[in-house]
């Protein structure tokens, strides 16, 4: 066997000259083959959290609705009915809450409505000696109804609804509150 001196000075035989194209090539398709694995896996895994992570969102708006509705209606005094708003606003419902609360004192009024521009946004006002204060509840409503069963108890249903990834994700809650006055 003949020996040969590499640029560094090291012995080499003939039959260690490196690899061949065709090695490189098949190495490159395998690499490529299980980069494009990991990538499908990695992007149906993400898709599979992001709609997870969207019913998360859904159910804990709806957690959330129903907490504030059950003790608005709890303080409530009375259901308004027919109340008369801004235009660009849908009322789904407006109680007259107690005086006698001392976290609202004073005539106080808590109004539920729909943004009719962008008809699945729910807020909940409080008007308060002439001053509304605001806040959005969710941007997934899809039904909110509030009826009365009997004398002093409401019914709540709600529905919320988001697409995401082309999946749609429902949810529904219902419940009966009492009004305490």
């Amino acid at each position: 066997m003949k020996k040969r001196h590499n640029i560094q000075g090291a012995l080499q035989s003939d039959e260690q000259r490196g690899m061949t194209l065709l090695e490189i090539m098949v190495t490159l398709g395998v690499f490529s083959i299980f980069v494009m694995g990991t990538l499908q896996f990695y992007s149906a895994t993400y898709k599979h959290l992001r709609i997870r992570e969207s019913a998360f969102d859904v159910m804990h708006d709806a957690q959330h609705i129903m907490s504030a509705i059950g003790q608005d209606i709890r303080q409530a005094e009375e259901v308004v009915e027919n109340y008369q708003e801004l235009p660009a606003r849908s009322v789904i419902t407006a109680f007259k809450i107690a005086p006698t609360l001392s976290l609202y004192s004073g005539q106080t009024m808590i109004v539920y409505w729909l943004d009719e521009a962008r008809p699945t946004h729910l807020f909940r006002s409080v008007y308060k000696n002439g001053q509304e204060s605001s806040l959005e509840l969710s941007p997934f409503i899809q039904s909110l109804t509030i009826q009365p069963e009997g004398d002093r108890l409401l019914n709540v249903q709600l529905a919320l609804q988001d697409t995401v990834a082309g999946q749609l994700t429902t949810f529904q809650a219902s419940s009966t509150y009492a009004m305490r006055f």
